[in-house]
């Protein structure tokens, strides 16, 4: 991306940030808060997959590339954020599912090691790839997500090495005891890569954090981060810094 294009999202990501959410809003099955965690500003959404469902938003090329408020504004989504990796010719690198349909295949890949589901039941759950290969044929699915590393545990142990050293912005769904789901976004200033965290840090800030304890937030799966991470709740905007493949929107079910 050409510097004058970093300069100008990252006075929009500065403007935006200023303005982005109060300390909680809540919407109908959506409760979304901005905590301040040591030095981290984390955003937590809390979603209730029995009345919000989760879809797959794909860009095809980069050149028609919508962002994440655009395709939140065309779409009526209640909530929006940056999805799982994809490759230098934008194609999504593991499986994607989006109201029952497969977009993209199951890979075998070290770093893809899990896979964030939502059945016809509503339920939340994270699979490892060994795991979801041998039940997948019993499995009925409304939503899935293939990515990683996976940073928490089904039994809420930590799955990720302290010697992880990348800073990076960081976007990750995880589960509560209660078993809501969550998205927790760590979105720091591009401007300062000092204040992101390295996936170890990130894992530890959910699983240990006064703040953030009491929820019991376990099976928590690692997104797409970096310049990729971006959210928009309403009309308010936290913009990602590069084009991405695909965006996760939430939508009232059509039965509520």
């Amino acid at each position: 991306m050409p510097k004058s294009h970093w300069l100008l999202l990252a006075t929009t990501l500065l403007l935006s940030s200023c303005s982005l959410a109060p300390d909680s809003q809540n919407n109908n099955g959506l409760n979304f808060q901005e905590l301040k965690i040591n030095h981290a500003s984390v955003y937590l959404a809390e979603i209730e997959t029995a009345k919000l469902q989760l879809q797959i938003i794909q860009n095809t090329d980069t050149h028609n590339a919508q962002n994440i408020q655009e395709i939140h504004q065309q779409n009526k989504s209640v909530f929006s954020f940056n999805g799982g990796f994809f490759s230098e010719d934008f194609h999504p690198t593991g499986l994607l599912i989006s109201e029952g349909k497969e977009l993209a295949p199951l890979v075998k890949a070290d770093l893809l090691d899990g896979i964030f589901t939502i059945d016809q039941n509503n339920q939340p759950k994270l699979y490892s790839y060994s795991e979801f290969k041998t039940k997948r044929p019993s499995l009925q699915l409304q939503f899935a997500i293939q990515n990683g590393p996976t940073l928490i545990d089904d039994q809420g142990n930590l799955a990720i090495s302290n010697k992880s050293i990348k800073k990076a912005n960081r976007t990750a769904l995880g589960i509560t005891k209660d078993q809501q789901l969550v998205v927790i976004i760590d979105r720091e200033t591009i401007l300062d890569i000092d204040k992101s965290l390295t996936l170890y840090q990130f894992a530890d800030l959910i699983k240990n954090s006064t703040e953030l304890k009491d929820l019991g937030i376990h099976s928590v799966l690692n997104l797409d981060g970096g310049p990729s991470t971006g959210l928009i709740i309403n009309d308010q905007y936290f913009p990602e810094l590069d084009d991405i493949q695909n965006i996760i929107i939430t939508k009232p079910r059509s039965d509520q």
